[in-house]
């Protein structure tokens, strides 16, 4: 009996994984070299554990959820916010709801600094959700 393996390759990233996964609805990949060999398994917990990592949620951090127009500039216009004030944004998630809708997802730490709110809304935002979550909650 013989069929197709799906693999990716160590140099592929994370999303190439997470997509082969979900899309063929398998737990784990191979992991295969430029000489096809195996030098890895992938699988969906190590999809997770990057999810958390890159939104940022094992740090005490506050989340803004920002409903926004899908237009050129508008990252860089809610990072100038924290540039200006000197906070650092430790993610941000961007997604199109629609032609000309997005949403963008910030997480930041604003223990001293959760009056950025009043800023960013002042600055034509509008803000859906704001949640603070403590490292190790």
């Amino acid at each position: 009996m013989t069929k197709a393996v799906i693999t990716v390759r160590e140099t592929d990233g994370i999303e190439i994984a997470a997509y082969q996964l979900y899309k063929n609805k398998i737990g784990a990949l191979p992991v295969v070299n430029d000489e096809n060999k195996l030098c890895g398994i992938i699988t969906d917990s190590d999809i997770f554990k990057a999810f958390v990592d890159i939104m940022g949620y094992a740090q005490t951090s506050t989340k803004l959820t920002i409903d926004t127009t899908d237009r050129i500039g508008v990252v860089a216009d809610i990072a100038g916010i924290f540039k200006n004030r000197g906070i650092n944004i430790i993610s941000m998630v961007t997604r199109n709801v629609s032609n000309n809708h997005a949403e963008i997802v910030l997480r930041a730490d604003l223990t001293n600094g959760l009056d950025i709110v009043e800023e960013i809304r002042e600055a034509g935002f509008n803000i859906t959700d704001i949640s603070t979550l403590k490292a190790g909650q």
